[in-house]
C-alpha cells in the first residue's frame, strides 16, 4: 500500500480489505464499516483519491461482490451479498 501525498491518492495492490478500509477512513468524515468480518482478508487493488468514499465503495463492491448498506450515522457498511 502506498500513499501519494503530492497527488492525494491511495494505491492498494493486493491489500486486505480491512487494511484498505482503515486507510480510507483516515480521510473520511463518514466512514466505511465492515459488517461481515469474513471479508476483511479479501484482497483489493486500485488507485483512489483520498476522501473519495463513493469510488472506493463502488469498486470494492463490484470486484468483491459486496453489498453496501447505508448507516444512520452516514457511514456505509460492506458485507457479502446474500443470494
Amino acid at each position: 500500500m502506498e500513499t501519494s501525498w503530492t497527488t492525494g491518492r491511495l494505491i492498494f495492490q493486493n491489500v486486505p480489505l480491512g487494511q484498505a478500509v482503515e486507510e480510507m477512513n483516515r480521510y473520511l468524515a463518514e466512514g466505511i464499516v465492515i459488517d461481515d468480518p469474513g471479508i476483511r482478508d479479501e484482497a483489493i487493488s486500485g488507485v483512489f483519491r483520498t476522501g473519495d468514499r463513493d469510488a472506493f465503495v463502488a469498486a470494492s463492491s463490484d470486484v468483491l461482490g459486496l453489498s453496501v448498506v447505508p448507516k444512520a450515522d452516514g457511514a456505509v457498511g460492506l458485507s457479502r451479498r446474500r443470494n
